[in-house]
């Protein structure tokens, strides 16, 4: 049995439209596909997403109706990333590494 890893970015978004890009940015040279979960985020910041998700390679754009969480976001993108069977690996607190 041969075991494969696809590796993918996943983001979780509420309301932080104006750093995306910049984050966005910093993830390309990894040139891992990147699954964005809007969670219900103000009109500016869905402006600000759908323009990165027609001008970013490799970037899927997720939309829930209503904020519902990071958590309901989180388990809605790894939902896609199963679809599109990729693994993702979410940057953030609960995953950086502590000194010891």
């Amino acid at each position: 049995m041969s075991l494969t890893f696809s590796p993918c970015v996943l983001i979780p978004c509420y309301n932080h439209g104006a750093m995306m890009s910049r984050v966005l940015t910093r993830l390309q040279p990894f040139n891992l596909p990147c699954i964005v979960v809007d969670d219900g985020s103000d009109a500016a910041t869905q402006q600000e997403l759908d323009r990165l998700a027609v001008d970013t390679a490799g970037l899927t754009l997720i939309r829930l109706a209503e904020n519902a969480g990071k958590g309901a976001a989180v388990i809605r993108g790894l939902e896609a990333a199963a679809e599109a069977g990729v693994s993702p690996a979410r940057p953030g607190r609960a995953h950086r590494p502590t000194a010891t």
